[in-house]
């Protein structure tokens, strides 16, 4: 309930700044023969100060996971997956400024944020009946995945400009707006994964099995969202229509509403050998796919270890007695950060 007020009133603010620029800006003595036209490139650096959304979540869950695994007698896992924290970004405004101190601007651009990670787990287990019989398996797997999380926005900002001399060579300026986000996101994962296990009968050997796994997972899924930004700074004109300026800024827009695709592609070779039949080798590979909503769920499947989050692409709503929290996947691009930008200005008349 909070959260939500708390968005309500950032909304609020964003668009009575807005108006009050526009008011301020407006006046007999501010207004200009002419429109100046400029075209502002910028490229900016920031903070996600909601790591994204659901993206720690499953990050998150799958260090509850292992750090669970770690309790556990035979279990020895790695865990090297940092929480997502920048995102980049490059954006080209068309601004035009028709008084004095107010103007408007319509942008696009591409913003991204990566979050890479890896982790392992190693198992091992063994078991004696007497002196006749001993049974004892290794399993060794290891992931490797990133998340790319990308947007295309198309924005509309106002903008209260401010010269401080007269030829305006040195200006400060606020801007807020709004925009239609169009969010992207990919997941790839890559999986190895090795099992040995060896019988013996009486001291000698009785069966031995060595599988491999490869296992290739994509994931690439689409949401489109409103959104709004704002951010104040300066720029200084440096010679002709060029200026350069920077900014700090800010961003607000969430992402529900995931749809798109996954494949997995899977490859094994299990090799296995019986003392009198000798060695037999079986090699397959198969692909599964699914295509719908993408969700974010807790899975609850052991008795060792507490539920961990999990975010996929399901064809139909996960369901199922280990399953439960199911929700749509909730991504985000809030951030705020700063900006550095060059600006080449034209007059209309």
């Amino acid at each position: 309930m909070r959260k939500s007020k708390t968005k309500g009133f950032l909304r609020v603010t964003f668009i009575m700044a807005a108006i009050a620029l526009a008011v301020v800006s407006i006046t007999p003595g501010n207004l200009r023969a002419g429109v100046d036209v400029s075209f502002k490139l910028s490229g900016n650096y920031a903070y996600l100060m909601d790591k994204a959304g659901d993206i720690d979540e499953a990050r998150r869950g799958m260090e509850s996971l292992l750090s669970d695994m770690n309790e556990v007698d035979g279990y020895n896992t790695t865990f090297d997956w940092k929480e997502p924290t920048w995102s980049k970004a490059l954006r080209a405004e068309l601004m035009f400024r028709v008084t004095r101190n107010f103007g408007f601007s319509l942008g696009s651009g591409y913003i991204f944020a990566k979050n890479p990670g890896s982790y392992s787990m190693d198992t091992m287990d063994a078991e004696d009946y007497g002196n006749v019989y001993h049974y004892e398996i290794n399993d060794y797997a290891e992931f490797s995945q990133t998340y790319s999380l990308s947007a295309i926005p198309i924005t509309l900002d106002a903008y209260f400009i401010l010269p401080l001399n007269k030829k305006e060579t040195f200006r400060l300026f606020a801007h807020v707006g709004a925009g239609f986000y169009f969010g992207r996101l990919r997941y790839n994962a890559d999986v190895y994964e090795k099992i040995n296990a060896v019988e013996t009968i009486d001291g000698g050997p009785f069966y031995q099995a060595v599988g491999t796994y490869d296992i290739v997972l994509f994931e690439k899924t689409h949401s489109n969202a409103f959104g709004y930004q704002g951010g104040f700074g300066f720029d200084v004109k440096l010679t002709g229509p060029v200026s350069l300026g920077a900014e700090l800024f800010g961003r607000h827009v969430v992402f529900k509403n995931w749809n798109g695709g996954r494949v997995s592609r899977t490859e094994y070779n299990i090799e296995r050998s019986y003392p009198w039949t000798g060695t037999e080798q079986i090699q397959e590979d198969f692909t599964e796919s699914a295509y719908g909503d993408m969700w974010t769920y807790q899975v609850d499947n052991s008795e060792y270890v507490n539920p961990y989050t999990a975010m996929h692409v399901w064809d139909e709503e996960p369901e199922g007695q280990f399953t439960r929290k199911v929700r749509k996947s909730s991504l985000n691009l809030n951030t705020y950060g700063v900006s550095v930008s060059i600006k080449i200005r034209f007059s209309l008349f």
